[in-house]
């Protein structure tokens, strides 16, 4: 007797999903110079991917040159803010920390004016408390609403920079000790 293998069972049943997404109609895209406020973003997200950029154990961010357009609550919290409307009506000079603006502002300007599409950075932020946090992002350029913004992601690296420098402090503290010490140092494991 002759036995059909799985894979020739499924094939017509594949073909046909298929094509039946094909044929699904794109929603129309967003008139090309119309920007969209949050609260109509927010509609557009859908309930379960807006759960999903909002619990996300990252920051997300959208930027233009000059004011951060929206923000999910992490990002909110990585830069001290409680609302996200409160993110939403600075700028990035207003959370970067002066001496990591330039390049921080050469980063910006070097996607949103197409010499680059991506770019991961460290940077340090300054919360309205005047509490520093280091943050590491990566960016990349896209179009959206009729203009060139930035999309990306934050990451609350503090503890991580913290511990590297307690580290190099320590391996410093026993390098003098070893390099300066009278007598021979032996490690035994």
């Amino acid at each position: 007797p002759r036995h059909t293998r799985p894979a020739d069972s499924t094939r017509g049943a594949r073909q046909t999903a298929t094509e039946s997404m094909a044929k699904t109609p794109s929603p129309d895209p967003a008139p090309p110079n119309h920007v969209q406020e949050p609260e109509s973003i927010r509609e557009e997200l859908g309930p379960f991917v807006e759960f999903l950029f909002h619990e996300a154990p990252v920051g997300f961010y959208m930027l233009d040159r000059n004011r951060l357009l929206y923000a999910n609550d992490r990002a909110c919290q990585i830069f001290g803010y409680s609302t996200i409307e409160e993110l939403a009506s600075i700028g990035p000079e207003d959370v970067t920390h002066p001496d990591d603006w330039e390049t921080a502002r050469e980063a910006i300007e070097s996607r949103l004016e197409g010499r680059e599409d991506r770019r991961s950075y460290r940077f340090r932020a300054v919360r309205p408390d005047g509490t520093v946090v280091h943050v590491e992002t990566t960016g990349v350029r896209t179009e959206f609403g009729g203009r060139t913004v930035i999309v990306g992601t934050l990451l609350d690296v503090t503890a991580q920079v913290n511990h590297e420098q307690e580290l190099k402090r320590q391996e410093a503290w026993y390098r003098a000790l070893t390099e300066n010490a009278p007598d021979a140092v032996c490690v035994v494991d």
